[in-house]
């Protein structure tokens, strides 16, 4: 009888330090995952404003500064839709300016399109600027529906 509880001993503690492995594991993929995912928003990041400092427009270092305070770069997309997460509105941003990039290629070709290409970058990156902020704070701005009036969820 002792033996048995020994070996059923054995076996609970041998799951038990399999089941803290296998949670240790998954939470160091987690862990990987996040940092993936911080370095892919950077990346997002460094192209938006990479490609805002190609304009050469005047004021664009105060407009990224502004961009920065108001958490642009951390902002969610929307407030349930597509990418609804930290960091969306910066990726969604990097979205439109590739596609707008590339349709004004493909309708103007490189050489008409280079006369208007600071344009687009800039339309292409600022067009959901408003959508920065907090609900109640100075830069909010709400979700609408199509009758004009805002969405119950605010």
């Amino acid at each position: 009888m002792a033996a048995k509880k020994k070996a059923d001993a054995a076996v609970e503690n041998t799951a038990e330090v399999t089941q803290e492995s296998v949670q240790e594991e998954i939470e160091q993929e987690e862990i990987e995952q996040v940092a993936a995912d911080n370095a892919k928003e950077l990346d997002n990041k460094k192209y938006v404003v990479d490609h805002l400092l190609s304009t050469k427009r005047e004021g664009m270092e105060d407009l990224i500064a502004y961009m920065e305070e108001i958490g642009f770069f951390e902002a969610p997309c929307s407030g349930g839709n597509h990418l609804a997460c930290q960091f969306g509105l910066v990726h969604h941003s990097r979205n439109v300016m590739m596609a707008a990039e590339n349709i004004g290629y493909a309708l103007l070709g490189k050489v008409k399109y280079t006369e208007i290409r600071d344009s687009v970058i800039i339309a292409a990156a600022l067009h959901d600027l408003g959508k920065c902020g907090d609900f109640g704070k100075q830069m909010y701005v709400p979700n609408m529906i199509k009758d004009g009036r805002p969405t119950k969820a605010e």
